[in-house]
């Protein structure tokens, strides 16, 4: 059967067809937990639902050579290598299952193999390699994969490359089409919106580098203290702090949890991550204004 090099706009339109699918899956999902193991389940794994989701949906399809539904809408199949159409491996369906299900984690991930070896080699006494490994880690931690991804797109539309996704670049998975298509005008028309999309991708890029700089200088000027904070375990107003074990004025977060707020503080400050908006909350990781931490009274 005769097949051609996969345009811009199929690649665009099988994705499209993915997500909508994966979004209808999710929501299967969400209602079957709910109604089978309650509320109370629901609420402690709802997080996870949409990777796992996804995973068992990339398993499922991509993972045993088969065309997802978005493939199978437009006509399209997976390749490593156009020309000699060759098809991808089992290892690279596999790193794209992975990646695909599981972006930002995987990134965590390495970042905390790479902080493990940098502390390895501080111990060993190898300074020079502790000091680059280290430069690595704070740069992964300021990487921001949805900015990463929107930079892709825009110059996925540009230039018309092969990978619509960050996943399929690394991994090497390209496509066929079994339709004979060349769409000149659609080609403009998505350079245009590869143009905008860059544009707009540089201006959330420097705002965010603006903020960046911004909420460093604010958190280092923070020195708030709570009066008589070392007799405040006298009072009824204390709680034992989960991070310091000591009695102290309770504050709450956001999302409910009670710290002190010198804790709370001084893990902000450690958290170098780019999305960081002031504060940072030590036991699930929301992120929050500094303003909207509230003082707790009359806890006991």
């Amino acid at each position: 059967m005769q097949t051609y090099v996969a345009e811009v706009h199929e690649l665009v339109r099988s994705f499209q067809r993915d997500e909508e699918h994966l979004k209808e899956l999710e929501e299967t999902v969400n209602q079957l937990i709910k109604g089978i193991l309650g509320d109370t389940v629901w609420v402690r794994t709802y997080r996870f639902i949409g990777d796992l989701t996804r995973f068992i949906y990339y398993s499922t399809t991509n993972l045993l050579a088969v065309q997802t539904v978005g493939e199978e809408y437009v006509g399209l199949v997976q390749v490593s290598d156009t020309e000699n159409k060759i098809v991808p491996s089992s290892f690279c369906r596999l790193a794209f299952t992975i990646l695909e299900s599981f972006r930002s984690k995987v990134l965590d991930l390495i970042t905390w193999f790479i902080q493990y070896w940098a502390n390895r080699a501080h111990i060993l006494g190898f300074g020079e390699l502790n000091t680059f490994l280290t430069s690595v880690v704070s740069v992964l931690k300021q990487t921001n994969i949805e900015q990463v991804e929107s930079l892709h797109i825009a110059f996925f539309y540009l230039f018309g490359t092969a990978f619509y996704t960050l996943s399929k670049r690394f991994t090497g998975i390209s496509y066929l089409s079994f339709r004979p298509q060349s769409n000149i005008q659609a080609k403009k028309l998505f350079q245009v919106v590869g143009l905008l999309s860059f544009a707009q991708t540089c201006f959330v890029i420097v705002n965010w580098l603006v903020r960046l700089t911004k909420t460093k200088t604010a958190k280092n000027k923070v020195q708030y203290k709570p009066d008589n904070e070392s007799d405040i375990s006298n009072t009824k107003n204390s709680i034992t702090c989960g991070i310091c074990l000591d009695q102290k004025l309770p504050i709450s977060t956001p999302c409910g949890h009670l710290f002190c707020w010198s804790c709370l503080i001084e893990h902000s400050k450690n958290f170098d991550s780019p999305d960081s908006i002031g504060g940072h909350c030590p036991q699930c990781r929301k992120q929050f204004p500094l303003s909207r931490v509230v003082p707790i009274f009359n806890c006991s």
